[in-house]
């Protein structure tokens, strides 16, 4: 995860967003994008934090918790595939261009 900090860290002083300050993060650690090779089980579904939904860049989850509880009641009430890959890995791919540095 520092890396991912000091990539930010990083593209925000060479953008010239910030400069110079001295970031002191702070949190707790939590998975983010686990690759989870089960997320359902029969009528069992891991969403959200549970199946490591959070965004990379961010560590943002609340809005993949909601994507990722929609797409298991669409799945168990229409009889289909459980399948996260449209819930975004990124918060800001395209203003901070994350994908390509941190992959």
């Amino acid at each position: 995860m520092n890396e991912h900090w000091a990539c930010l860290v990083e593209k925000l002083e060479r953008s010239g967003l910030v400069r110079g300050y001295p970031f002191q993060p702070l949190g707790y650690s939590y998975f983010l994008r686990a690759n989870t090779p089960k997320p359902r089980l029969g009528n069992a579904f891991q969403v959200g934090d549970a199946l490591g939904l959070a965004t990379r860049d961010m560590g943002e989850g609340i809005g993949a918790a909601i994507h990722s509880g929609l797409l298991a009641a669409d799945a168990l009430i229409h009889h289909q595939a459980y399948k996260v890959n449209t819930i975004p890995r990124y918060s800001w791919p395209s203003r901070l261009d994350l994908r390509r540095s941190v992959g």
